[in-house]
């Protein structure tokens, strides 16, 4: 709980340079194509498709709707997301993390880039909190 709760507060700060289906991650799923599908429930506002994508297995199905709400609560303060490039994606040595380069434009037009931090579990990979 106390990871989903963070993630979501660090979400919302986050959701102003931010990040086909929100199913979640498939176990074939590169780091790039999670945060693609990520990124894409974000721009259709499907907050709990893109709460999947950092689901480790850990959480509730309470504690995902809760993060969902807070991260929808960013999202809006911006504008929502418009759009998003993958720009390029680095995977660790070890195989286990990876970082992707993303660039992001809000409802309100402000363009950023970032990095999302990926890792890889047992189910594939996953957007790290």
């Amino acid at each position: 709980m106390k990871k989903l709760v963070s993630f979501a507060l660090a979400a919302l700060v986050v959701c102003s340079f931010s990040f086909v289906g929100c199913k979640g991650a498939s176990k074939s799923d590169s780091p790039s194509k999670v945060v693609e599908k990520a990124l894409q429930c974000a721009v259709d506002k499907d907050y709990e498709g893109m709460v999947k994508y950092f689901d480790d297995g850990t959480g509730t199905e309470e504690e995902l709707k809760q993060a969902a709400a807070l991260i929808a609560m960013g999202y809006e303060m911006v504008g929502g997301l418009k759009s998003y490039e993958v720009l390029g994606e680095e995977i660790a040595e070890d195989g286990m993390s990876a970082k992707v380069k993303v660039k992001v434009v809000n409802g309100k037009g402000d363009e950023n880039e970032s990095e999302a931090d990926v890792e890889k579990t047992d189910n594939g990979w996953v957007l790290k909190f």
